[in-house]
């Protein structure tokens, strides 16, 4: 190309488009489509010195490391797999419970009936949530055929969790008319409810932190069972109403054979603040305790916290508990709305306790 032409227009009918370098984005075919006319860009040259000599040479470098491939082979992404699988927590028992039930570390997903028939133990493995058994989904039927279900001892996981999302549960823990209870031991809790709609029959709850503990939980039936020997509650109710507690014994715990409010160590601590939306600071009311024995028991046979209210307390029996046999701690004439009546017991904090 002829340098003395390098500032004439390039014209639709110019054969030398592509060497005369159109912009980027609009070629020789385009610019005939439009009509176009464009004037390449100038350059003034700069002349070259040691080191302008140098960053060129230290670019053309750079540029051919830029071009070399980066060489990858099968190892590479096995080798990332292996990490992933590593550090992804819980994946491992991330498994979903068959209908016949074998071992601890399985979640329960689907409607249906399922049956437990072999002893459970932690060391099968847990489910993501650190239990032996999860029920994620509605309308379950869980037949535990008096299986053992036990845990490490110390103070941690979850025998039997119900998730928020579970509802319509039955479990039975009895497998035959003359059988008592299924035992659920060594765990943090034996029975974790957080769902609604529940009714839990012929468990025995022993060696636990807590046996049975619900957790914003509403219209559970736990029944017929039995909770001793657990380090601070029999049954905890927290947070959680309507919820019906009968026909069972809570003996022989640290704390309390049964514990209504918020406070993991008794009405000594810090009790529940009446104010909605903190799952922590909820107080339980409007639940139903009838028809239980509670016997020496490390601190009450039978608690409720200051503000939670409206429940009753009927027809239960109680005695040899180190504080008081049965405890409310709304210091009031009528226990702030919570009714006790038709209890027998040999020691209480309040009058209104009947």
């Amino acid at each position: 190309m002829d340098a003395s032409n390098l500032d004439a227009p390039l014209t639709l009918s110019d054969d030398k488009c592509i060497e005369r370098r159109a912009p980027i984005g609009l070629g020789c075919a385009s610019a005939i489509q439009k009509h176009e006319v464009f004037y390449p860009p100038l350059k003034q040259a700069k002349p070259k010195t040691k080191k302008t000599e140098r960053h060129t040479k230290e670019h053309s470098k750079f540029q051919q490391e830029r071009r070399t491939p980066i060489k990858l082979n099968v190892c590479h992404f096995a080798i990332a797999a292996m990490v992933l699988i590593v550090v992804a927590p819980g994946v491992a028992n991330a498994a979903e419970c068959s209908s016949s039930i074998t071992s601890c570390g399985c979640t329960i997903t689907d409607p249906g009936v399922y049956t437990v028939t072999a002893p459970l133990s932690y060391s099968q493995g847990l489910t993501e949530r650190n239990g032996c058994i999860d029920v994620a989904a509605q309308k379950v039927t869980l037949i535990v055929n008096d299986n053992a279900i036990t845990g490490a001892g110390t103070g941690t996981g979850v025998g039997i969790h119900l998730l928020r999302s579970a509802r319509g549960v039955f479990l039975e823990g009895a497998g035959t008319r003359d059988a008592c209870c299924a035992s659920v031991s060594g765990w943090q809790y034996g029975l974790e409810s957080e769902a609604s709609d529940v009714i839990s029959d012929g468990f025995g709850f022993s060696n636990n932190t807590t046996g049975v503990l619900l957790n914003r939980a509403e219209n559970n039936n736990i029944n017929d069972f039995n909770a001793r020997k657990n380090s601070v509650y029999g049954v905890w109710i927290k947070g959680s109403s309507g919820n019906q507690i009968n026909s069972s014994g809570s003996s022989s715990n640290g704390v309390a054979g049964v514990y209504l409010g918020c406070s993991a160590t008794g009405p000594a601590g810090e009790v529940c603040k009446e104010e909605t939306g903190k799952e922590d600071h909820e107080t339980s009311n409007g639940n139903f305790v009838y028809d239980l024995g509670a016997y020496a028991n490390g601190g009450y046979g039978i608690a409720v916290e200051e503000g939670s209210k409206h429940n009753k307390i009927m027809d239960t029996t109680g005695g040899s508990n180190t504080t008081d046999d049965v405890f409310d701690g709304n210091l009031d004439a009528n226990c702030d709305s919570n009714l006790w009546q038709s209890n027998s017991f040999s020691s209480s904090n309040q009058a209104c306790i009947q």
